[in-house]
Parts: structure tokens; sequence; C-alpha cells
């Protein structure tokens, strides 16, 4: 189950069930866990295995846990759905190249630690001398915690999330429709023009902001002034 619904369904239980005055170690010895206070603020693979071992046997938590999850479920399906019918019309106009999809390797994370993920992502690269590596996966399954460790693992690694720039381009577009009055919903062919999005795609560059960390830099959009 993802580690955000498994917080979340925690944070309800402490709250509802037992009330935030039994605090951590009350609440972890009446659930008999090894649950303590530092371990949740690590808020990592080791917070979730131990909060699934404490509460796999509780109905409550189970059915919020499911919940959750199905909810983060529908969000990427509809998220998919909506990406791939963009790229479609993409390719159609010639902004993107059709190619060949790359070679995918699956791995389930379940009971594994981001160590032992990052090692099997290691060990299928089929050159050690560069390459790119995307990592694809549904919300709350390790992907930044993920990236975090290949990062230390390899001496001459940079990361960055392929999404960050969807998100800069949905920023310009509604900033575009917002400056000139425009209904994004009702006239996406107008706004989403080869024209524009080229135009967009220009503002956004890469910086470096880490010692192994990029991310996107907006060039922000000043609307004209009116001549006087």
């Amino acid at each position: 189950m993802a580690r955000r619904a498994l917080l979340q369904g925690s944070k309800m239980l402490l709250g509802a069930g037992f009330g935030m005055s039994v605090g951590v170690k009350g609440y972890a010895q009446a659930m008999d866990c090894s649950m303590t206070y530092e371990l949740l603020q690590q808020q990592n693979s080791n917070t979730s295995n131990e909060m699934i071992r404490c509460l796999a046997k509780n109905s409550a938590f189970t059915k919020l846990a499911q919940h959750e999850g199905d909810l983060m479920v529908q969000r990427d399906e509809e998220d998919e759905l909506k990406l791939w019918k963009g790229v479609e019309i993409s390719i159609a106009r010639g902004v993107l190249a059709k190619i060949p999809p790359p070679k995918v390797t699956k791995i389930d994370v379940v009971g594994k630690t981001p160590s032992q993920v990052a090692d099997i992502i290691i060990n299928s690269l089929e050159t050690k001398t560069g390459c790119v590596v995307v990592l694809q996966g549904m919300s709350g399954t390790g992907k930044g915690t993920t990236s975090t460790t290949l990062l230390s693992k390899l001496p001459d690694c940079v990361t960055w999330s392929n999404g960050n720039v969807f998100r800069s381009l949905t920023l310009l577009a509604a900033t575009h429709c917002q400056q000139n009055g425009i209904d994004l919903q009702n006239d996406a062919e107008k706004v989403l023009t080869p024209e524009n999005v080229a135009t967009w795609m220009k503002m956004l560059s890469f910086h470096k902001v880490g010692d192994k960390k990029y991310d996107i830099k907006i060039q922000a959009l000043v609307k004209a002034p009116h001549p006087a």
C-alpha cells in the first residue's frame, strides 16, 4: 500500500482511535509493535514497513488505506490517459517524434528497501558508461526515494522530475490564459498550439540547485503593456 495512505491512516487512527495524548510510545505498546517517535520521523521505507506490521490486522486502518489507495490509483489512471492523449496530439501535429518504446524493467517494490530497488536498477543497466534511466510508478511507490538512493550509489548521477516539465508547461498555459482572458477548457485547441508550446518550452531551462540535483527554472510570462 502506498506510503502516503499508510501514514494518513496512522494519523487518523492516532487521533480517533487512541487520542493524541497517548503518544507514539503508548500507541506502539497498545498495538504491540516497535514503532518509535524517531522511526516515525524518518518518513521512509523503514517507517512504512513497521507501520504495515503494526496495523496489518486493524480493520479500520486497512479499510482507510484501501480507500486512499483506490483514490490514488484512480487519479494516476486519469492522469495517464490525459498525458497519453496529449502525446498523441503532439505526435499528430509534428511537435513530438514517434519513437519505439524503450526496454522496461519491472520491479516489485513491495517488501524491498530503497537500496535493494536501486541495486536492481543498477544491475539491469546495459551500460555503465552513461545512460538515461526513467523511473515509472504510481504515486507513493517510492520513485523520489529511489532516485535519491541512486544518487548515493552512482557518483556521477544527476536526477530531475519529468513531471516538473509538464507542470511547468501547465503553469505557463494557465498564466497565458489568465493574462488574455481565455477559457482553457473551452479553447484548448487555440491555446495549446505548436507555436505556443514551442515558445513556452524556450522559457524552461535546467539549473543546478545542489551538488547533484537539477531543477527547472521558469522565465516568467510578461504581458505586453497596453498602448497609451
